[in-house]
């Protein structure tokens, strides 16, 4: 990069927030803020998280933690607490990278945090030149970022990336797609989904100019075609869903990339004319971001294209160590300098699915070839045709899950006794999450709406199913696996099943509810559901829902913010009948009020005394508990009866006193707003302060924390 900025030095990098950044200007940033890195401990080999959004920051963050010489391990804001501490704990990270708005949640983690707000001032103070290449030499670990993807067993899987690796495909993918300077490039990808390096890297390499999207939400249908629009978009790197959201032409698109999921023919022959051109990419994050490319034109069928330079492509037998027969159905195979180490911490599953390359190809330094679980042929113009996955691994909206992952969620529920996860095409191009399970016998029965919650608070909203079908037995076959074909087609109503019907109470209520049936394929909706929670909804079919709301002459400048703010038939009616200059005080309101110097040492003399007391009271009973024990140093038999009575005490009573502090102190916890500094804002902390430190949270993640 830093070649990059001498060499494209004035050019626009980024237009984030209003503002233009230079090559230069980034670069220059992430030297200082790599120099403040390496100032909080950051060392070569290290393990970055990085809780950001898109913004030129995020890049400058990305870049430092390279230019330290450590690894970055990208969090989705979207991931939940439980799986970002799973992944923190499995590649080692050492620091999280993030800004104020995400700053509780990083409190929560189990490791110290870096606010890029509140360290402005301080990286601006830093040296903005070069660091010297030593640092990265100094670690044998030439890692350059770990990304975590769906796992069979109910955890993710990091897979490990190499810096040639993904310099290679940088190179190679910035002048296959024929980026070039002058092009404006939209990134709206969250960085924990390796897609987004074609909307970063990739252009940055080119000398084009990243745009990313604005604020936290993502960008979806006319919504989106109106950015790309207003900011002259040339090219853009999404998946097929993503790209059908969008009913209105972009005429300043020259490149479309799509890629993450199998494109339809018919999204081809919309978005095709002449000066365009369309490129259909394939890859798995094992073999970093992509390996081959395809143009694609409405009078040719849908391929993945052939292989991008330095990778190769094999069809393999899908039973047998050896090649399928030419033109024949195989598991596609990619080797080449591209592939990754492997998975972190995994070398079952690495030998597993990174095999030795018996074929002998050439340019193939790794000398493996990845397996990939994707079937697939070489036709007779040598391009690879995508015919969907072997095992249970699909792709949904361009995101990768493992179907096990979210049955081992299911499973973790003691009231279900099986569990089996699938897909469903509910129309053309339009395929969702279904979830079957068939309860324990004698247990009292969970519903749909209970299980819907614990499945959003452990799993990311992609993997949540849209439908939860509860089935007296899951039908199996001859050979005690899951019957597919058996399986009955998902009912209209989502996840909670048990919810009232409340009819449209006026003409605006009951065009919203005709609406939104008809985008989610219902023949009936309560103006009390919630569209995501009660529904299933995602973005994606708000997006069409939102274009239906803008048909209506005086709901024209309706938006996703309104639909997300107001997630309810009635409530959206109510705020959409507010006049337009009600709005901005009815959304947006601002709580202000600043505590007293009183207040303010008052608490923070309170949390001291709390940390001296209850550090006192700690160590008086391990303590007095060691000295009871040592006084059966001469009876090994009661010396470990001790020993195990003292690890009980101390292991359930800090965990019972947490408990019931909690309950003395907040009782039932419930949203409530109250004065920062005061004494409730004291309660809750001594609270949270108790929880974080009671010993059961050492088995989070693990079966028996819940």
């Amino acid at each position: 990069f830093e070649q990059l900025a001498d060499m494209f030095a004035a050019l626009p990098a980024v237009i984030s927030d209003g503002r233009v950044w230079t090559y230069r200007e980034l670069d220059s940033r992430a030297n200082q803020f790599a120099r403040l890195l390496v100032k909080r401990g950051v060392r070569p080999g290290h393990r970055v998280g990085l809780i950001l959004d898109r913004s030129a920051e995020t890049y400058v963050a990305l870049l430092a933690v390279m230019k330290a010489g450590a690894a970055f391990v990208p969090l989705a804001t979207a991931f939940p607490e439980e799986r970002m501490a799973l992944i923190i704990e499995d590649a080692g990270v050492s620091l999280i990278v993030t800004i104020a708005a995400y700053a509780s949640r990083a409190g929560q983690l189990p490791v110290p945090h870096l606010l890029i707000d509140s360290a402005a001032a301080e990286i601006s103070g830093q040296s903005d030149a070069p660091l010297k290449p030593h640092a990265k030499a100094a670690s044998s670990d030439d890692t350059c970022y770990i990304l975590y993807t769906s796992g069979t067993t109910g955890k993710p899987k990091g897979v490990v990336i190499k810096h040639q690796s993904f310099v290679n495909f940088i190179r190679v993918a910035a002048a296959s797609y024929g980026y070039r300077p002058g092009d404006r490039v939209y990134q709206g990808m969250t960085i924990a989904f390796d897609f987004s390096s074609e909307e970063i890297w990739v252009p940055f390499v080119a000398g084009a100019t990243v745009v990313p999207a604005p604020g936290q939400m993502p960008l979806v249908g006319e919504e989106l075609a109106d950015f790309l629009r207003l900011h002259d978009i040339t090219c853009i790197a999404c998946s097929p869903t993503l790209l059908s959201s969008m009913t209105s032409d972009v005429p300043s698109l020259r490149t479309l990339l799509v890629g993450g999921e199998a494109c339809p023919h018919n999204l081809v022959v919309r978005w095709s004319k002449p000066g365009r051109q369309i490129l259909n990419t394939y890859g798995p994050t094992e073999a970093t971001v992509t390996a081959t490319m395809g143009a694609l034109t409405p009078d040719s069928p849908v391929t993945i294209g052939a292989p991008l330079p330095t990778y190769s492509i094999v069809i393999l037998d899908a039973s047998l160590p050896q090649l399928a027969e030419p033109g024949e159905l195989g598991e596609i195979g990619i080797a080449g300098i591209g592939l990754a180490v492997g998975y972190l911490n995994r070398p079952d599953l690495t030998e597993q699915k990174f095999i030795a390359d018996f074929v002998g190809l050439p340019n193939n330094p790794s000398r493996r070839i990845y397996r990939t679980g994707d079937l697939g042929r070489i036709n007779d113009q040598s391009e690879i045709e995508y015919n969907g996955r072997i095992d249970t691994q699909v792709k949904i909206r361009g995101y990768r899950i493992e179907l096990g992952e979210i049955e081992a969620v299911l499973l973790d529920q003691p009231e279900i006794a099986q569990a089996a996860v699938t897909t469903w095409e509910i129309e053309p191009g339009r395929v969702e999450l279904v979830a079957y399970y068939a309860p324990k016998a004698g247990q009292k029965a969970i519903s749909r709406a209970d299980l819907a919650r614990t499945m959003k608070r452990r799993l990311p909203d992609y993997m949540v199913p849209s439908y939860l079908e509860e089935l007296p037995v899951i039908p199996m076959t001859v050979s005690n696996k899951v019957d597919l074909r058996q399986l009955p087609k998902p009912t209209s109503v989502r996840l909670s099943g048990d919810r009232a019907m409340v009819a449209p109470a006026n003409d605006d209520e009951r065009f919203l509810a005709d609406a939104l049936a008809a985008v989610l394929k219902f023949e009936e909706v309560s103006v009390e559901d919630n569209f995501f929670d009660d529904l299933g909804a995602n973005s994606l079919l708000m997006a069409h829902f939102c274009a239906r709301l803008r048909t209506r002459k005086e709901w024209a400048t309706a938006s996703m913010r309104d639909i997300y703010l107001h997630p309810t038939v009635a409530r959206l009616a109510l705020h959409l009948g507010v006049a337009d200059e009600m709005t901005t005080a009815t959304n947006e309101p601002v709580l202000t009020r600043r505590a007293s110097n009183f207040a303010y040492w008052t608490c923070g003399a309170a949390q001291l005394l709390f940390y001296a007391l209850y550090s006192y009271g700690a160590l008086w009973a391990v303590n007095d508990g060691l000295n009871w024990m040592y006084d059966a140093l001469d009876d090994p038999l009661q010396l470990y009866i001790r020993c195990v009575a003292l690890s009980a005490a101390v292991f359930f009573g800090m965990s019972g006193f947490a408990v019931i502090a909690k309950w003395v102190l907040v009782g039932r916890w419930k949203a409530e707003a109250f004065p920062i500094w005061g004494v409730r804002y004291f309660r809750f902390w001594v609270v949270k302060t108790l929880i974080r430190t009671a010993p059961v949270v050492l088995f989070r993640g693990s079966p028996l924390y819940s």
